[in-house]
């Protein structure tokens, strides 16, 4: 009888994938098309960021989340996403942070300004609908670009 000790893909011996030899990597290269990225550059990463465009910025709130935006002279747009303990556990949380990125990332080929955004998701974006989403934050962004000028 094999031993569990040994390498994985032995005869005998479990491994976390089940046997089945993996198709890619999952590295961001082949996973996602180079335009379709999510870059480090289009986040905010510090609370600094994150302080500025709530102190200064401008504030929409929709059903399922409050975006704050502020003007930036990147010429991009950055995003910060922030999901209290309140809505749920770890994972739940993190799930929505994914989805609210996903959400811009396929938003942001169709918007135009420089912005840095930050979105605190509520409770009710459980059980939002993707589409819906996608849909409420693109007019909330929209109408922040239409608010917010450029700062001189």
């Amino acid at each position: 009888m094999a031993s569990s000790s040994g390498p994985a893909g032995e005869v005998g011996v479990p491994s976390w994938h089940g046997g089945v030899g993996r198709v890619a990597s999952g590295s961001p290269s082949e996973a996602t098309p180079t335009g379709q990225r999510f870059p480090h550059t289009c986040r905010l990463t510090s609370r600094r960021q994150f302080l500025e465009v709530y102190d200064q910025g401008r504030k929409i709130r929709r059903p399922c989340f409050t975006i704050f935006g502020l003007a930036n002279d990147l010429g991009r747009f950055r995003l910060g996403v922030t999901v209290t303990r309140r809505v749920g556990h770890a994972v739940t949380r993190n799930r929505i942070k994914r989805k609210l990125r996903e959400a811009f990332r396929r938003q942001r080929e169709r918007l135009s300004g420089s912005l840095d955004l930050v979105i605190n998701a509520n409770r009710s974006i459980l059980e939002a609908n993707p589409a819906n989403l996608e849909h409420e934050l693109f007019g909330a962004v929209t109408e922040l670009v239409r608010r917010e000028r450029p700062r001189t």
